[in-house]
């Protein structure tokens, strides 16, 4: 039997693996949604930390199973047409072309959100992509893009202009919806010692952790009771751990993995340091300024978007320049930590969880208007 409420189903490569960004956001919308429309969520792969929490609000996850794309496809078809949706929104590239696929197969209107900026050149000096099978992923997403989704998040102004500009798709159909910040502050409970720079998010070579290890001398130099805990997993950990040994820090860095705690863990933390090579909109470095902690990053067209500038420090990609920069906050740690106290209530009122929820079910009602042919 229908639903008296419109249906969005939403299909996603995994509810995190190690618990991505666009995972995390998805779960955050689910926790505030209003009750105009119903959702569930399809995934691809087995990897499921945000499964339990999904289901806890009231949307029900359904994997896809295994034996590959086909498979996939023909229960993600069965789903779709049992579930009477209205719209489908996919999450991240092997959803996008799932979900593009069922939404022309049944004509359904299809959303597709764009996390990151997508220029080749990025991911080349970024180290960690194949260039030719990033260039064959960008040519399919482009191409099934264009014919498969009725309308596009982006969410960032540099997103947008990055699809508009590699997936060649009319500006019109890309609407900006800003991430989500929870409105939560630090909790003022400072750990005793010397120092404590903090930074979070994957651990895979375009994140440019190395960058932070590499400055890290430069800093204890003038600091020598400093320390750097890196929150987060991935490939990168085992090279990141080697570069410490070999630059005779390792005391000084600390790898702690996967967290639940994060928030505890700013709050003890004097600085947040952040060093990726490209972002769509950086969600670790807005949870950092939302709780009023002083940031030092790399600058990056999306944070002269979004970041304010009293207190967030913009620097070039240089082990030198960035420990300069973290230095000078260190210097004067007091105003700094004032200033991000102010910015955090004004950042948090721009990125509110019920701007994004409004929002996106703007273009829920956008897409749910239009005949597929």
């Amino acid at each position: 039997m229908e639903s008296a409420q419109p249906t969005v189903l939403h299909v996603i490569s995994s509810l995190g693996q190690l618990g991505g960004g666009a995972e995390r956001q998805l779960l955050l919308y689910f926790q505030h949604r209003s009750d105009r429309w119903r959702h569930l969520v399809a995934y691809r792969k087995p990897h499921a930390l945000l499964q339990e929490e999904v289901a806890r609000t009231g949307v029900v996850p359904v994997w896809l199973g295994p034996g590959g794309f086909l498979r996939q496809l023909a229960r993600l078809l069965r789903l779709a047409r049992q579930e009477h949706a209205t719209v489908i929104h996919t999450h991240l590239f092997e959803a996008n072309q799932l979900g593009r696929l069922v939404g022309r197969l049944l004509t359904i209107p299809v959303i597709t959100t764009v996390t990151n900026t997508l220029a080749v050149e990025e991911r080349l000096v970024a180290g960690d992509y194949a260039l030719w099978k990033y260039r064959v992923s960008l040519g399919l997403e482009a191409l099934t893009g264009r014919w498969g989704t009725t309308r596009f998040i982006a969410i960032s102004e540099v997103v947008k202009a990055s699809a508009v500009a590699t997936m060649k798709v009319a500006p019109s159909r890309v609407d900006v919806v800003y991430r989500a910040v929870r409105a939560e502050t630090l909790d003022g409970s400072k750990a005793a010692g010397g120092p404590l720079l903090i930074t979070t998010g994957r651990l895979v070579p375009h994140k440019g952790q190395d960058l932070l290890v590499q400055m890290m001398p430069d800093v204890l130099a003038q600091w020598p009771d400093c320390c750097l805990q890196v929150v987060g997993d991935g490939k990168a950990r085992g090279p990141l751990e080697r570069l410490t040994a070999q630059l005779g820090i390792a005391s000084h860095v600390q790898f702690l993995g996967l967290r639940r705690d994060v928030h505890h863990l700013l709050g003890q933390a004097d600085v947040y340091v952040y060093a990726s090579w490209f972002e769509g909109f950086a969600n670790a470095v807005a949870e950092a300024i939302s709780r009023g902690l002083p940031v030092v990053a790399v600058d990056l067209p999306v944070f002269r978007e979004i970041a304010p500038s009293s207190s967030v420090l913009l620097v070039e990609r240089d082990p030198q320049r960035f420990a300069a920069a973290v230095l000078a906050v260190l210097a004067d740690l007091d105003a700094r930590r004032a200033a991000a106290a102010r910015e955090a209530l004004r950042f948090q009122e721009r990125f509110s969880v019920q701007r994004y929820v409004r929002d996106t079910e703007a273009v829920y009602a956008q897409a749910a208007a239009v005949r597929v042919p």
